[in-house]
């Protein structure tokens, strides 16, 4: 894209303009929050949501972020860039960074109508589209300033699936906030404040309770661990559409009483400190910042081997990876760790061990200042 006559002004701060699909409770969503607190004094942001709002729109409103939800229209809505064209002129916006595909569709066509500001784009997650989607996304590629791939199997996929140039792409982990899990609750404590039983051997995830996360697979597997460890629970933090058909098969499978499903939740740290093991289920991830969080509260971790979880979760050293939709493989691996409480204690210690090598906040946020940085000076 060509220097744009919007470059930021020497005596400003850079101008960055956060386009997301809402602000709801997700891991997409707690990146760009964090990212957006994390920066806000080296540069200023404006957020827009294009699908929802959320509750996270509070959070950027304590930190003095401004949150705008202009709706776009489902489908393909062709009138929406110039109407996102007008908030980038207005804010006086230097970068537009897109999370996912349908913001990098729209914030580039955007991008172009205001002359050609910068765009950055994260892509979070991977879902191979059909030719003309595969089409039109590598024209959108010679159009983006410079590409961020949460893992190395997704910056794979950027250079050989959408055609990015590779001096563009930067690989940039997701990260979560160590400050948040350095002191956590002692785990009695966190059990008693979630009605948990003390001496329970929990398992549970924190997660939207959405078909890719495929938490029916989770509730099965845990009433095969249930049959055979009677002090066994499992606690399902998060929300949505997948919820009734989860209590159904809790109820069918005779282990209602011992599932607790805590809803949209605040208080992470507290959930992950009354674990015993933390568990992935999803049928298709990016880099997930819940295993990020898991390993930075020292759980470890029995994830399926999707995405690039294998990146996050080494078999016998943080963790198990099982095959996506195995519920045997996954009940046995739960059932694994809650048998042999002090190699899951060492293996929650190597999870943070990992977590701090490359997976902090501070890490993810200096590398997406270097990316804004490079976007508005041009550095190819």
């Amino acid at each position: 894209m060509p220097r744009s006559a919007s470059a930021a002004c020497p005596d400003r701060p850079i101008r960055v303009m956060q386009l997301i699909a809402g602000c709801q409770v997700g891991g997409l969503e707690m990146v760009a929050l964090r990212l957006v607190s994390r920066l806000r004094r080296e540069f200023e942001f404006r957020v827009v949501c294009y699908d929802a709002e959320g509750p996270l729109k509070s959070r950027y409103e304590e930190i003095g972020v401004d949150v705008v939800f202009e709706q776009r229209r489902m489908g393909i809505d062709l009138r929406y860039p110039f109407r996102l064209a007008r908030h980038i002129r207005s804010g006086g916006i230097d970068v537009l960074h897109a999370h996912n595909n349908t913001a990098l569709f729209y914030g580039v066509l955007a991008a172009v109508l205001c002359g050609g500001r910068r765009v950055v784009f994260t892509a979070h997650d991977r879902a191979l589209p059909r030719l003309p989607a595969r089409v039109l996304q590598r024209l959108l590629a010679l159009l983006t300033t410079r590409a961020v791939a949460v893992s190395e199997a997704g910056r794979r996929n950027l250079l050989d699936f959408d055609g990015f140039f590779p001096e563009r792409v930067t690989v940039v982990h997701n990260g979560a906030d160590e400050s948040q899990f350095a002191n956590l609750p002692e785990r009695l404590a966190a059990r008693r404040a979630l009605d948990v039983p003390e001496d329970a051997e929990v398992a549970g995830t924190v997660a939207r309770m959405h078909p890719e996360k495929n938490l029916p697979l989770l509730v099965r597997a845990f009433a095969r661990v249930a049959a055979s460890r009677p002090r066994a629970m499992l606690l399902l933090a998060g929300d949505g559409p997948v919820r009734p058909e989860c209590v159904r098969i809790a109820e069918d499978t005779g282990v209602r009483e011992r599932v607790r499903f805590l809803g949209t939740r605040s208080d992470v740290a507290r959930i992950l400190a009354a674990l015993d093991v933390f568990v992935l289920s999803s049928d298709t991830e990016g880099l997930p910042v819940a295993v990020v969080e898991a390993m930075a509260a020292e759980r470890p971790v029995v994830a399926t081997d999707v995405g690039a979880v294998a990146e996050l979760v080494h078999e016998n050293d943080n963790g198990h990876l099982v095959p996506a939709g195995d519920e045997t493989a996954l009940a046995a691996a739960i059932e694994r760790v809650l048998a042999d409480p002090e190699t899951a204690r060492r293996m929650g210690e190597r999870g943070r061990e990992i977590f701090r090598d490359g997976f902090t906040l501070e890490r993810m946020a200096m590398a997406y200042g270097r990316v804004y940085r490079e976007a508005v000076e041009g550095v190819r």
